[in-house]
């Protein structure tokens, strides 16, 4: 029978629940600016409000915020309101863990304890195991999300009827509403935000298309390719085969098969999922290295991808230029931004590239050398 979601919607909706969902809305420094600032002054009447409409049943979506940014090409954000994004939270925090799972153990997009290093780790280990593969991924995936597929899929799980339909609520939000005007283009996504490719709107369709920027629509996304993954483990007895998000690797020692397994999944795709692969052109020998999660794997070492390191040598530049780095609040973000590019690239056989590249200015160089040491750091330049 597998996983039913029963009697749910009660502790979604709780104002315990509700409080814990504000919380984690406006960390990351939305509570800072001017819109998060004032949602947290009033707190408590925000809190209740919600509450109450979600009890009543009478809370309904709000519109959303479109945004184009450019990193590293063109896309289109949907940003809902802090009410909203505390609503996806509240229904978020409560189903995850039990959709979890659902899924299989190398999906490793947005769940906890799995994340792109250790999606590499594991892409690495099967390479090292077998001699082909073939990579695929999906076209323009948010975008052409089939919503009423994914509801079918959702309600195979979810028996809470009043959960059901919340979340149905927030799957059809982004084409029941309108949208604002685009505001100015944006360029302020973390430097490893992966988001999916979207059309040259970006905006749903009447029934394709799930919100970009929407915390739900990643467990929705993960969700509607469990089915890929279940047929490839279950059906297809294909073991050798890992995910994130839309990007799919399968590995074997005969190609053969490989291009055999690859029509049989694009075949699913498009008659069960609504979904079209990009070819992959066939399978490739290990030595040729697999393009995965902005590494080049190898069966004996791990790269950066040259694409990926070239931006963040550009952004490094203009933030050196840019930011006055003898202030605490300066040094600081420089420090942070360095340090997440290091974090990364540790990840790959990298001493020298970071060595080089944090070498060419003598103040990412000394952070580096210096991070676990904050104090000294601190009375070095006379900060208060």
């Amino acid at each position: 029978m597998g996983i039913k979601i029963k009697n749910v919607y009660d502790k979604v909706v709780s104002p315990e629940n509700l409080y814990r969902s504000a919380h984690r809305t406006l960390l990351k420094g939305l509570r800072y600016k001017e819109n998060g600032a004032g949602w947290k002054l009033r707190l408590e009447y925000h809190i209740n409000k919600l509450h109450r409409q979600l009890s009543d049943l009478s809370y309904t979506h709000g519109k959303y915020q479109v945004f184009k940014v450019y990193d590293p090409k063109e896309r289109t954000i949907l940003a809902a309101s802090i009410t909203d994004r505390v609503v996806h939270h509240a229904l978020h925090d409560v189903i995850e863990p039990l959709i979890d799972r659902k899924f299989i153990h190398h999906s490793y997009a947005c769940r906890k304890g799995k994340g792109q290093h250790a999606g590499v780790k594991a892409a690495k280990a099967m390479l090292q195991a077998n001699d082909y593969f073939i990579h695929l991924d999906v076209k323009k995936f948010f975008y052409n999300i089939h919503r009423p597929t994914l509801l079918t899929i959702t309600r195979r799980t979810i028996k809470d009827e009043k959960a059901d339909r919340l979340l149905a609520h927030i799957i059809d939000s982004s084409v029941k509403h309108a949208f604002y005007s685009p505001v100015a283009a944006s360029t302020q996504l973390s430097l490893f935000d992966e988001i999916p490719r979207v059309n040259a709107t970006g905006l749903p369709t009447s029934e394709r298309g799930l919100p970009i920027g929407n915390l739900t629509s990643q467990l929705l996304a993960n969700w509607y390719l469990n089915e890929v993954d279940q047929f490839i483990k279950h059906e297809l007895k294909h073991s050798a085969y890992i995910r994130y998000m839309d990007d799919m690797v399968i590995f074997g020692n005969q190609a053969k098969n490989l291009n055999r397994v690859e029509k049989e999944i694009s075949a699913f795709c498009n008659a069960r999922l609504m979904l079209s692969l990009h070819d992959s052109g066939g399978a490739s020998p290990y030595h040729h290295g697999l393009t995965f999660l902005g590494f080049r794997i190898f069966r004996d070492h791990t790269r950066v991808k040259s694409a990926s390191v070239a931006r963040f040598r550009r952004k490094l530049s203009y933030h050196i230029h840019h930011t006055d780095y003898r202030t605490k609040s300066g040094f600081k973000e420089l420090f942070a931004r360095t340090q997440s590019w290091n974090a990364h690239a540790a990840c790959a056989d990298t001493w020298h590239l970071r060595s080089e590249v944090f070498g060419e200015y003598p103040v990412t160089e000394f952070m580096m050398k210096n991070r676990f040491k904050i104090k000294a750091i601190n009375r070095i330049l006379q900060w208060n």
